[in-house]
């Protein structure tokens, strides 16, 4: 039967249910009792169902014809058919039980029939009739203030031609709500169904206003058109109606169709089985527009009912009152609020503006002013913004000014999806390429203000969809409104949680939220009044008015917040920082949500980075383009990436990377979520970690490309420009580059500490350059001095080494014996700054930093070196660490000069006796360990003091323990070493003197030929077995430990222990025989080395030491008191003859 009214319903039932006794009452005035409950109620509620005299005027018809509709030959048969009950009724109540009537059955009327109803209706609607009949039953509502007002405003001859609606009507239609009369609001019901019959065949003269565009549109009467076909055409079309009358009498007709869905004659039509299924049962205070509308999208709804339901939200956007559930319920508030304005710059004579859009938006409005809404009108908002976004037909902006691009781009998408598609192609990535055009890029802005994106996620279909699963798990307790929802997916945006679709969807969105200062309510809610002050933008006002500029109110409140002006009133308030802080926060995954920058740097995204379309791509992009920028766009990107230093959640790729080592190791920079301006200085220090080597090797990278990128400007290194800022300004103007201000000032402060004078950069900013120089050893990009230096080696022999973490310089020392003149001598320079001053050794500082903590914790870092040696071959001590250490003891063995301790202890020893090496040797390039080998020579002469000793007996052990510690050998017995003793490297870590040993064995076995590795091997020996003192040979210690401490435990530290060894053994005692096989083993190599290198003592001093300190000196000792004695005999026979002859001659 349709959707009627609760008094409509009443009177029908009454109707079916007793016919028979009401067939003669209801005109001819006799009253009888009904038994039906609901009739009497509506007999109690004083509805006289003798006085329901909808035409009283029924004989005085204009039509040459004398019958009613039961009386016709062609409508007896459809009237039985479908309205028997009627039969004897007014032609009104008739014409309404048909149009009430199942579709199926309506749409077998024949043609004649058809006619006839349209000549009984507009006699019907004829001026006089309409007004007898609107006078008896509306009398009284007729005498209302409104009413009478509009009336007297609308009052027109009665000699005037009718037109679709009389000015009476029109006035009882637009103040109906306030009409409770029943009896009169039933007749203006039933008027309007009829009305919307079919308005071509009803408008009398007023067909003129329309005739023209129906041809033109091709809406005709049709099969369908006496349905309100012709209408629904229009209506379609409306924006290709070219008479301003014929489309204000169209929406004149709209509004009379929302009071019920069956004066829709096409779409109840189109849509009476979902109604039947979806609507049937649904809450009855919801009218059937507003179910068939939120079930459009169901999937049981027919194309032709979701057509016809686009075609009824398109009228509704033109005209609010078009729908009638969102005009009960915003009655009150947009009269309160004022929103019902003419348009900016209209005529003084033009209609209020009536859009849903600009009601939409002064509504809103309000409720961001702090203005109430009642809860009814806010759930309509919601529901018809909803309605905006699930079909981009709906919007009559989108639909004119987006025309070509739905047909040349989005063709393949249909609902929501389209307007996605368009979103799409309006981001930055399509912009240059002008799929979108300035009209349908305004008409999506416009769109995302109507439909208040930023607020509620649940409006856009497609984003719901996309996003729904994720936000049931992830943000449970966000707000669905006040963009609560909304922000907790930006957050899981910024940390990677979002599927591909969400992250799609959600970026399309907030692309325009960006836009638009007032789409964010918080934003909007904390920062408007800044806004207003500091930014002086033109936003929208309460009644929806134009929005100019506030893509840039986010940009000018935070410049505003981090570099103030010199008034104090010129910073923002602490909610509107925090505020802004968390929004640029969210909104840094995609440069297209910085309008700043994307505005600025169009072309140069286009250029550069259209492939970069990850998270933060597209910033880091222009970052690492940035000399190739144009100003406005560099100046964009330098003023984003100074941001970026102070405020590490803002760099998207950083912060998501980074999120667990910030919160595990920088916590005190970090409070809260927001960076206080020391985060990125914290990462740097513990990128190197193990932990973080191990699980976080994207958040090292993406550290050390921003380390890459601060080289390019001192700006971009927060604490570094804070401390150093007033010194640059003063003492380096002219320096561009981040690496130049550091050269500048680090010049002046090693001349001021040369000079003695007092420092004039403060001691924060002496700090600070301390770290950059550290800084620079981390990777060679780092230091462009020695990259330049050291370019075409770095190719040639580190091309597989990474830039970072210290590899690629690594590498280089490594190698330095076959690097370039110009390479070789910058690794040098680094060596001596990295040994002279540990401070700056980057790989090893990163590398041992937790045995630096463990082991050295008092210990000053220029010094760092000093104190792991002594703790490296401790069971804790990290291996990475031992490892790093031993490169470094190898590079100090091949120049005093690399060993400050080793300098400093033997500077007098090196001055008195090594002057002649060190004069004739490049300052430039290693002593290849010849100032080391002089100190030796002198070790075994006992001739250096005790602090000397000291370090070259260290020295001595070390390489006992690694043969690359001595370069003399290293280098004289690399072929030996890789064919006979190669053992994987041969470092300590590996052999613990593996090399070594091998070496000296392969000595003692004659398997070395050439006579320059003899020597070095020989040369060791001697070294170890110098003074028998046992802890100078580690491997003879380790296997005699306990026997020496047992048999030898009165020899004092420093003593001929192995002679002890030796003379425990040679008296016949036991030794363990894990010692005796080596102290055998080591008077062989003792032997055979003096045969290599042994040399007659120059002095009985020499003679002796040689003896005493020998391992054979028992032999020596046994051989001289033989020699002795034999003398002694021979003397004795000698004397006795020399005296003989002596006698003799006297004699």
């Amino acid at each position: 039967m349709g959707i009627m009214n609760r008094y409509s319903a009443i009177i029908y039932l009454c109707l079916v249910i007793v016919p028979s006794k009401m067939e003669n009452s209801v005109f001819n005035g006799a009253q009888h009792d009904v038994d039906n409950f609901e009739c009497v109620n509506c007999l109690r509620d004083n509805i006289k169902i003798n006085e329901i005299q909808l035409n009283p005027v029924r004989r005085s018809r204009s039509l040459p014809r004398n019958e009613k509709l039961i009386e016709s030959r062609e409508c007896k048969p459809v009237v039985e058919e479908l309205c028997k009950q009627y039969v004897q009724a007014d032609d009104l109540i008739v014409l309404d039980c048909i149009l009430s009537n199942d579709m199926s059955k309506v749409n077998r009327i024949n043609e004649s029939c058809r006619n006839i109803l349209w000549a009984h209706s507009l006699e019907i609607l004829e001026g006089k009739s309409l007004r007898s009949a609107l006078q008896l039953h509306c009398s009284a509502d007729l005498k209302e203030k409104n009413l009478s007002e509009c009336v007297s405003r609308s009052a027109f001859p009665e000699s005037s031609p009718s037109p679709i609606v009389s000015p009476i009507l029109s006035c009882m239609l637009e103040y109906k709500e306030g009409i409770h009369n029943p009896r009169c609001k039933l007749f203006i019901q039933k008027i309007e169904k009829l009305v919307l019959f079919d308005f071509i065949q009803m408008m009398g003269p007023l067909a003129k206003y329309c005739e023209a565009d129906v041809k033109q549109l091709d809406c005709s009467r049709n099969e369908v058109s006496w349905e309100g076909g012709t209408l629904a055409c229009l209506q379609l079309k409306l924006d290709q109606v070219h008479d301003e009358r014929c489309r204000a009498q169209i929406m004149q007709l709209s509004e009379l169709q929302a009071e019920d869905v069956q004066l829709d004659r096409q779409l109840y039509k189109a849509c009476y089985a979902e109604y039947n299924h979806l609507c049937r049962d649904s809450d009855k205070n919801v009218d059937a527009y507003t179910c068939l509308m939120r079930k459009r999208m169901d999937k049981s709804v027919g194309k032709k009912c979701a057509n016809e339901l686009s075609r009824r939200l398109g009228l509704v956007a033109r005209d609010y009152k078009a729908s009638k559930g969102f005009t009960r319920a915003c009655r009150d508030d947009v009269r309160l609020n004022h929103c019902r304005r003419r348009r900016p710059h209209a005529a003084p004579d033009e209609a209020l503006d009536v859009r849903l859009a600009h009601i939409l938006l002064c509504l809103e409005g309000a409720l961001r002013n702090g203005s109430s809404v009642s809860p009814d009108c806010r759930s309509g908002m919601v529901a018809h913004r909803r309605f905006l976004l699930e079909d981009y037909h709906t919007s009559p902006e989108v639909v004119s000014g987006c025309a070509v691009e739905v047909a040349k781009v989005c063709s393949g998408y249909e609902g929501a999806e389209v307007i996605h598609c368009l979103m799409e192609n309006a981001r930055t990535s399509h912009r240059r390429q002008r799929r979108i055009s300035k009209a349908c890029h305004r008409a999506l802005e416009g769109l995302a203000r109507e439909a208040d994106i930023g607020e509620n996620w649940t409006v856009d279909p497609v984003l719901k969809k996309a996003c729904e699963a994720t936000a049931q798990v992830h943000c449970p307790a966000a707000e669905t409104g006040d963009a609560g929802v909304m922000t907790c997916l930006m957050e899981l945006l910024g940390e990677d949680k979002l599927p591909d679709l969400c992250r799609k969807a959600l970026l399309q969105i907030q692309y325009f939220v960006s836009r638009e200062f007032d789409l964010d309510p918080g934003l909007y809610r904390h920062c408007h009044k800044d806004a207003d002050r500091l930014c002086s933008t033109t936003r929208s006002n309460s009644a929806g008015g134009a929005v100019d500029g506030t893509a840039m109110v986010l940009p000018c409140l935070y410049r505003h917040a981090y570099h103030p002006l010199r008034d104090p009133q010129a910073s923002p308030s602490e909610a509107c920082v925090q505020q802004l802080r968390q929004v640029m926060k969210l909104r840094a995954s995609s440069v297209d949500l910085q309008p700043e920058v994307e505005d600025n740097c169009l072309d140069e995204l286009a250029d550069f980075c259209q492939k970069k379309t990850g998270r933060g791509e597209e910033m880091v992009c222009l970052q690492d383009n940035l000399e190739r920028l144009s100003a406005v766009c560099k100046a964009a990107v330098a003023n984003y990436t100074e941001l970026e230093a102070a405020h590490v959640e803002i760099n998207p790729i950083i912060h998501s990377e980074c999120k667990e080592f910030i919160n595990k190791f920088c916590k005190d920079d970090y409070v809260g979520g927001y960076d206080q301006g020391g985060v990125m200085e914290c990462l740097v220090a513990h990128k190197n970690d193990p932990e973080v080597r191990a699980y976080g090797i994207r958040c090292r990278a993406a550290v050390e490309h921003f380390q890459l990128i601060s080289l390019k400007n001192y700006h971009f290194s927060y604490k570094f420009k804070e401390a150093c800022r007033p010194h640059v300004v003063r003492y380096c103007p002219r320096s561009k580059t981040k690496m130049d201000v550091v050269s500048c000032l680090s010049e002046r402060v090693r001349d001021e500490t040369l000079s003695g004078q007092r420092p004039s950069i403060s001691k924060e900013c002496r700090q600070q350059l301390r770290a950059q120089l550290f800084q620079r050893r981390e990777s060679i990009d780092l230091d462009p001095a020695l990259k330049a230096a050291c370019l075409d080696d770095a190719k040639q022999y580190c091309a597989d080494k990474k830039h970072g973490d210290g590899q690629v310089l690594e590498c280089l020392q490594a190698a330095k014996q076959r690097l370039s003149a110009t390479c070789h001598r910058a690794i040098f320079n680094v060596e001596r700054e990295e040994l002279t001053d540990n401070s700056v050794d980057y790989t090893l500082l990163t590398a041992c930093s937790k045995s630096l903590k463990v082991f050295c914790p008092h210990t000053d870092l220029s010094r760092a070196l000093e104190c792991l040696k002594k703790f490296r071959n401790k069971p804790s001590f990290d291996r990475k660490c031992q490892s790093v250490v031993i490169r470094r003891m190898i590079e100090q063995s091949s120049d005093y000069r690399l060993n400050p301790v080793l300098q400093a202890d033997c500077k007098t020893d090196i001055n008195k006796f090594c002057s002649h090496v060190v004069a004739s040797q490049p300052k430039d390039l290693e002593l290849e360990g010849k100032v080391v080998k002089c100190l030796k020579e002198k070790f075994h002469e006992h001739q250096l003091k005790k602090e000397c000793e000291r370090q070259i007996s260290t020295m001595v052990i070390e390489a006992a323990l690694n043969y690359e510690m001595n370069p003399a050998l290293a280098s004289a017995c690399k072929m030996e070493v890789e064919g006979l003793c190669a053992r994987g490297g041969g470092g300590e870590e590996e052999g613990g003197g593996a090399i070594e040993e091998c070496l000296r064995e392969k000595l003692v076995e004659g398997a070395i030929g050439r006579r320059e590795c003899r020597t070095e091997v020989a040369a060791s020996i001697r070294d170890s077995l110098s003074g028998s003192r046992l802890e100078l040979d580690p491997l003879l210690q380790r296997a005699c430990a306990a026997d020496d401490a047992h048999h030898c435990a009165n020899v004092p530290e420093g003593g001929n222990h192995i002679l002890c060894l030796q003379s425990v053994m040679d008296n016949g005692n036991s030794l363990r025989e894990e010692c005796s096989v080596m102290l055998l083993k080591r008077i062989r190599m003792f032997n055979t080395a003096a045969m290599i290198v042994g040399y007659p003592p120059e002095t009985m001093g020499e003679l002796y030491a040689q003896v005493v300190h020998s391992p054979s000196r028992k032999y020596f000792l046994l051989v001289g008191l033989s020699s002795i004695g034999l003398f002694f005999i021979l003397g004795l026979f000698c004397g006795r003859a020399s005296r003989r002859n002596i006698v003799v001659r006297k004699r």
